[in-house]
């Protein structure tokens, strides 16, 4: 059952050498509902761990970050523990984190040192943990979790293109910088997501290899702005190729017929998907892609009006950059291939 729409959780029945999944026919012999064991469950694990000294300060803080120390193998299922999650003493609404089965986190919305400091703990473990999960998530009013992202910028400076605090050199409005806090998290999150869409490239090469089905999973390409440090993902969707793009911040669209200059046009993931909603489909897949047919693609005037679309500067600035280096990649491949042609 989905704990928020990016985590899932599961019932399992654990003695003191195996761990069985509890299926339906599980659940009629006991004649009860899913969300019904699985309150059942949370409860029991509630009771049998609650009390001081299960919790720790996530190094670099004093108060207000939490470190579960049960050392029993379910410390992540105890964020589905949402009493015991709403008595720690946190500055805002909760915010979890559970990079592995035996990791949970927790600290406060409006804590940036201690988001900080949780952020900081994931990113030295990261390397350590088998399969980790990149995601942060934050309790609301109503018992749910949902995906949760730190302010951007610190009200000093806005994401509307403003000026940065440093003010205007020479008439030139300068980026805003996002804080700390949201570049580590963007930081992680997308590497989470990265790797997600590695592997199921991978597996879907291979099937389509397999079945003889030409179609092209786009690869999800992250980089970082050289003045912000924010990191930005894009996918490149090539004109007559039957694709399934990744969802990113920006779509580089590109015509491989247009030798001199292959990228024809840029535009946000988001906007393009809404233009081109008659022809693309989305892929219940996890993570999700779009369906772009073979015959479907930007008009010449959509581009145009796509390519200058963007608000956010930074984005419009990585997205020039990469069309350059692009470029400069396909003449580098003319030119191999001419002197391969004449040796």
């Amino acid at each position: 059952v989905a704990t928020s729409p990016d985590l899932v959780a599961e019932l399992a029945l654990e003695d003191d050498t195996t761990v069985a999944t509890v299926t339906n026919n599980h659940l009629l012999a006991w004649g009860v509902s899913f969300d019904q064991a699985l309150d059942d469950a949370a409860a029991a694990l509630a009771a049998r761990t609650n009390g001081d000294g299960k919790w720790r300060a996530v190094p670099g803080t004093t108060k207000g970050s939490y470190l579960a120390q049960f050392r029993d193998g379910a410390d992540s299922a105890r964020m589905l523990c949402k009493a015991m999650i709403r008595k720690l003493k946190v500055k805002g609404r909760p915010v979890v984190l559970v990079p592995d089965r035996e990791v949970l986190l927790v600290t406060g919305s409006e804590d940036p040192e201690g988001l900080l400091a949780v952020l900081n703990l994931v990113a030295s473990i990261l390397s350590r943990l088998p399969s980790p999960v990149l995601g942060v998530w934050t309790l609301n009013k109503k018992g749910h979790y949902l995906p949760y992202e730190p302010p951007k910028f610190d009200g000093k400076s806005s994401g509307g293109g403003a000026s940065s605090a440093s003010g205007v050199a020479d008439g030139v409005a300068e980026l805003p910088v996002p804080t700390k806090v949201y570049l580590l998290y963007k930081n992680l999150v997308t590497r989470g997501i990265g790797q997600q869409y590695h592997s199921q490239k991978k597996m879907l090469d291979k099937v389509n290899e397999k079945n003889e089905v030409k179609v092209m999973p786009a690869t999800m390409t992250v980089m970082q702005h050289p003045k912000t440090g924010d990191v930005i993902t894009y996918c490149i969707w090539q004109l007559g190729t039957e694709a399934l793009l990744p969802v990113t911040d920006i779509v580089l669209l590109c015509n491989p017929e247009n030798l001199a200059r292959p990228i024809v046009g840029q535009a946000p993931f988001d906007l393009l998907m809404e233009v081109m909603s008659d022809g693309v489909e989305l892929v219940p897949t996890h993570p999700p892609r779009y369906s772009c047919p073979k015959d479907v693609f930007p008009t010449p005037e959509q581009i145009v009006r796509l390519s200058g679309s963007f608000e956010a500067p930074e984005m419009k600035d990585a997205a020039i950059k990469l069309r350059d280096m692009l470029t400069t990649a396909q003449r580098a491949r003319e030119r191999q291939e001419f002197q391969d042609s004449v040796m």
